[in-house]
């Protein structure tokens, strides 16, 4: 995307505005219901922790791939995903 990010942010808001409440309510459940499932996971030991902000500088870089490897995160071209 070549917006910047302020204006990315508020087309996002926009468009999560546009929803109507039950759509709405559908993805928070999702996004929700998903946070859940990662955690127990994590609480399993089935898959680590990573680093937030590097992991948020890795993605940001031009090439889109990684010049050093964060343990147990694959970058796929569908998006990101913590592995073990």
């Amino acid at each position: 995307m070549r917006l910047p990010t302020r204006d990315r942010a508020l087309l996002a808001d926009a468009l999560l505005g546009s929803l109507d409440d039950d759509a709405v309510r559908e993805v928070e459940c999702s996004w929700a219901r998903e946070a859940e499932s990662r955690h127990e996971a994590f609480r399993r030991g089935e898959i680590s922790a990573l680093d937030g902000p590097a992991v948020l500088r890795e993605l940001r870089l031009p090439s889109r791939a990684f010049s050093t490897p964060v343990s147990g995160f694959q970058f796929q071209e569908s998006g990101a995903t913590g592995v073990d």
